[in-house]
């Protein structure tokens, strides 16, 4: 509504613009011809009463006769009378009619051909789309028939032919989902992200086998941008497969680092571990903590705001890795490893001394705790279970 809003604004501001010049040259003509006329009238006047007094004279010299005078004065009065209607009429034409059809056709016409235009050349499609996507409401396959419309209306739009290859993705729709990402790759040349998309489109339709052109793709994506995380998880597939579990564990600890979703970075997570049992080298760190209240905080409101986090034993700054609770959820049990590790942060298994901390923080801010319980010098690599009771 307030996009449509202003659009409206807009018209009828552009309509002003236009029409004002024109009433405003409208006016300036038309007080000229006012006082055209009037200089017009004055002088036909002084003329009438020029030849008036020169038959007046006339008629004393006794040059023509009275009967003469009055039918000569007759006709002088009938010229001056039809030329002054004369003026009249002419002004009436030539000033106020085609600048009222002009002003009327123009007020008209703009919010037309604006409409027009924008309908064929501006984002409505895009801003529905927006809203839809937006809308709670909206089922997938209302969205994807909507995207399909555009796509048939626009064939060469990317940004298109890119959210119709992500919805087919997601919808398991894999053969439409890899020939959308295939034009794509071919129109964007070859941008990383969606050479990444491709491969993994195509992946998932090869039975998640690493195919020579899924690995060229990857490959491809990582020139460019080696922090990309789908090319990483695809990478360290394909190095888990040739049983190169470093390289494996190593690729899916990359691509954890920037990796901001929960299910992938548990996956990620789970891949390190796994990798890293099969290269028989050091498993993966991991620390189980057992978080509750003492009675007297029983009484705080069920979604107070619970952070327990773990720090680099004797470092301060930002945490290595974090669980977010609610006070309802409590007394729960916890893990911190890897897949809680901070964005763009140390994963926690490359720490040997940990700092737990378990905070309640009734402004929701992490950083202000109310309540707090605290375990120094944890070892990572210890199998047991830290117990953090928070206490007033």
């Amino acid at each position: 509504m307030i996009f449509w809003g202003v659009v409206f604004f807009l018209i009828a501001f552009s309509v002003l613009l236009t029409i004002l010049p024109l009433v405003s040259k409208y006016n300036k003509k038309y007080a000229y011809g006012q006082y055209a006329d009037q200089q017009y009238k004055r002088a036909n006047m002084a003329s009438f009463k020029e030849q008036q007094a020169d038959i007046s004279l006339r008629v004393e010299s006794k040059i023509i006769s009275q009967l003469d005078a009055d039918k000569l004065t007759l006709e002088l009065e009938k010229k001056l009378l039809s030329e002054l209607s004369h003026v009249e009429t002419s002004r009436a034409k030539t000033l106020s009619q085609p600048n009222i059809k002009l002003t009327v056709c123009l007020a008209i016409a703009i919010p037309f051909i604006t409409l027009i235009l924008y309908n064929k050349l501006g984002s409505h499609t895009e801003l529905v789309i927006t809203d839809i996507l937006k809308s709670q409401d909206a089922t997938i396959e209302q969205v994807v028939a909507l995207i399909e419309d555009w796509k048939e209306q626009q064939p060469e739009n990317t940004q298109a032919l890119y959210l119709l290859a992500s919805q087919y993705l997601t919808l398991g729709r894999l053969d439409d989902a890899v020939q959308e990402y295939r034009k794509l790759y071919v129109k964007s040349d070859r941008h990383p992200q969606i050479s990444s998309h491709f491969a993994q489109a195509l992946f998932l339709l090869e039975k998640q086998v690493i195919t020579d052109e899924v690995r060229i793709l990857y490959q491809e994506s990582l020139q460019m941008d080696p922090d990309n995380t789908t090319a990483l998880g695809l990478k360290g597939i394909d190095a888990f497969e040739q049983t190169l579990y470093n390289d494996a564990a190593n690729a899916w600890q990359m691509a954890l680092k920037t990796e901001n979703d929960p299910h992938a970075r548990q996956a990620l997570a789970s891949g390190i571990i796994k990798a890293q049992e099969m290269s028989g080298g050091k498993k993966s760190s991991q620390v189980t903590v057992f978080v509750s209240t003492a009675p007297e905080l029983t009484s705080l409101p069920a979604n107070t705001r619970v952070i327990i986090f773990a720090r680099e034993s004797g470092a301060q700054g930002q945490p290595v890795a974090a669980v977010a609770l609610t006070a309802g959820e409590l007394p729960k049990k916890v893990i911190l490893d890897d897949s809680s590790a901070m964005i763009e942060g140390r994963l926690l298994s490359s720490i040997s001394k940990l700092d737990i901390f378990a905070r309640i923080t009734l402004s929701g801010d992490a950083m202000r705790s109310d309540y707090q319980a605290v375990a120094i010098g944890v070892d990572s690599s210890e199998d047991k279970v830290v117990e953090l009771k928070i206490t007033p």
